[in-house]
């Protein structure tokens, strides 16, 4: 199994805001990582231009810890 080990770094934030839906936002970047859903990793090593735009249609994210809460209370899992 490998081992994956991590780089804290301090960065320097030259904006923030809130994301307006279907509003497209340009970003340049020179290296480094860009993370859009917490998963998928696009890695940046050198100047790269990217386009993207806020869609609030999904995917849909399951609360696993709510959603079981839930049906133990309906009584969904009794025979």
């Amino acid at each position: 199994m490998k081992s994956h080990q991590g780089k804290i770094e301090e960065i320097h934030i030259k904006e923030a805001g809130f994301l307006e839906e279907n509003k497209p936002y340009r970003f340049n970047f020179d290296r480094g990582t860009v993370a859009l859903d917490g998963e998928r990793k696009i890695e940046i090593f050198s100047e790269t231009e990217f386009h993207i735009k806020l869609n609030t249609k999904g995917p849909l994210v399951l609360d696993v810890e709510k959603a079981l809460d839930c049906a133990i209370k309906e009584h969904l899992f009794v025979k």
